[in-house]
């Protein structure tokens, strides 16, 4: 099974390392240029914002940030609180405090004031660490700011103060909401992202691509050094290998498929037109598939790069395997919608039996009807419909060809 590994882990790394790659950079791409402080969060190390005087301050400018100094605070609003604290130069200023950390924030506040009256000797061991921004206070937190002071009929006039605040935050808050400055939803798609561009490099060097290929085998009783010896000379046309008796494909998934276990294959071909503002025409896209059933009624399909690619595939099918149905028609796939796909199953099976018999008989020399009594087998040139009745033949999308042989090429 080397060489087949080998062929499935080439496929693996071109399908998924450019892909993932991608995803990685552009997730990383989504997620900070839409927060604005996110990237600065991770990546700048700053000073501590209670040793920089007040006069230094600037809006926007970032700080490390150890608090074991608040007075209590002054508003609030659905995500924190904010407190009162002082500045290296003595200033009273804001200092915001998210909801999960307001616990911590209180004790610190009773410990601020048991220190004033004497009660310790140290102000609080509990600190409020991290990383964070100022911010200039707007008119409302100025004004419950100035509140706070001015409670007991004194004036802020008789404080030091700025009207600053620091915005202690984490990287989850940054990443969900930026402080109002970002919407959680670009952020989750840019982390979505990103983790499936890490899952497909994670695959490549974890073998995570064979899943789907042993999972084939298993599912129709393969023995892998069958499938090995049998794919020695198969012959590849994109990412399809085409063996005596397998169909191997190979991309962002690998798999096997026996041509016995198919019943019915045909060539998709959709075209998807584009619109500008879902108005405009601006074109239209032709994309092509080959679509398989097996006789378990798995309908099977995978994206090939253009109809002649899809047509030399089925041709080669055709070639090792006739005995399969080739061709779309409507009759066909009612069948599959209806109880009748057993009678293509067995259909196929019978087609299956008369030519590997035939088969048989040819290499033994033996032949066993006589052409002068009995009717042209099926596997002959002269055309029938799935049921074996002559009709006039179709191609791969179920039109009449007037009639041709399985290549499409007419009769001499």
């Amino acid at each position: 099974m080397n060489t087949v590994y080998s062929d499935i882990k080439k496929s693996a790394v071109r399908a998924r390392l450019i892909p993932g790659i991608a995803c990685i950079i552009i997730g990383l791409l989504v997620t900070i240029f839409l927060n604005v402080h996110l990237f600065t969060y991770i990546f700048s190390t700053k000073p501590d914002v209670f040793s920089i005087p007040s006069t230094e301050y600037k809006k926007g400018k970032w700080y490390s940030c150890d608090n074991n100094l608040l007075y209590g605070y002054y508003a609030s609003d659905s995500d924190g609180r904010y407190y009162l604290t002082a500045t290296a130069d003595g200033k009273y200023m804001g200092f915001y405090v998210y909801n999960k950390d307001v616990e911590d924030a209180e004790s610190i506040t009773d410990d601020t004031y048991s220190y004033l009256d004497g009660e310790t000797k140290d102000f609080s061991q509990l600190y409020l660490t991290g990383k964070g921004y100022i911010d200039e206070m707007d008119n409302t937190e100025k004004r419950y700011f100035k509140n706070y002071f001015e409670y007991d009929g004194a004036s802020i006039e008789d404080y030091d103060v700025c009207y600053y605040t620091f915005r202690l935050t984490s990287f989850g808050n940054l990443l969900l909401k930026d402080n109002g400055h970002a919407h959680p939803v670009y952020m989750i798609i840019g982390i979505l992202i990103m983790v499936v561009g890490v899952y497909f490099i994670v695959q490549i060097f974890t073998g995570g691509y064979k899943k789907d290929f042993e999972k084939s085998l298993a599912t129709y009783g393969i023995r892998k050094e069958a499938m090995e010896q049998d794919m020695t000379y198969a012959r590849k046309f994109e990412n399809v290998y085409l063996s005596t008796r397998y169909m191997f494909t190979t991309g962002m998934t690998s798999a096997v498929y026996p041509f016995s276990a198919i019943v019915w294959a045909y060539v998709l071909q959709t075209n998807t037109q584009h619109k500008i503002y879902g108005v405009i025409p601006a074109g239209t896209t032709v994309s092509y598939q080959i679509v398989f059933w097996d006789r378990n009624k798995r309908k099977i399909s995978f994206n090939v790069k253009n109809d002649d690619v899809a047509h030399t595939i089925l041709q080669e099918m055709n070639s090792r395997a006739p005995y399969i149905i080739y061709g779309f028609s409507d009759e066909l796939a009612r069948a599959t919608d209806s109880g009748e796909f057993n009678s293509l199953v067995a259909t196929v099976d019978q087609r299956r039996t008369e030519y590997e018999q035939h088969n048989l008989d040819m290499t033994s020399g033996v032949m066993n009807y006589n052409q002068e009594d009995t009717q042209t087998p099926w596997y002959s040139s002269t055309s029938q419909d799935i049921y074996g009745n002559s009709a006039n033949p179709q191609d791969y999308y179920g039109n009449s060809t007037n009639p041709q042989d399985p290549y499409g090429n007419s009769p001499m």
